[in-house]
């Protein structure tokens, strides 16, 4: 069940954890957890913020792994050029 989700710190082992503000610095976590985290960190966000506000922070960051971008975009139904991430690299991963 997704209530019992928690977030795991595999993602931030390099910022403090425990300072972090979810409501804050949500984006920054969104990121970082389909950037870096498991599939329940994943599943995590989506519980916590909501699919439109996950789908919102992963279009507009600076910085994914392909892979990752190619993921989301399946998941969510997202075109790759649309990601900002593809925009500020010049390339299309379409090719």
């Amino acid at each position: 069940m997704l209530a019992d989700l928690t977030l795991s710190k595999r993602a931030f082992w390099d910022v403090d954890f425990e300072s972090l503000d979810f409501q804050q610095h949500k984006a920054f976590i969104i990121e970082k957890a389909y950037d870096r985290g498991s599939w329940k960190d994943m599943k995590w966000c989506v519980n916590e913020y909501g699919e439109e506000e996950v789908k919102n922070a992963l279009k507009n960051a600076r910085s994914l792994r392909h892979e990752v971008v190619r993921l989301t975009s399946v998941l969510f139904d997202i075109p790759e050029i649309e990601f900002r991430c593809c925009k500020l690299r010049g390339q299309n991963l379409l090719k």
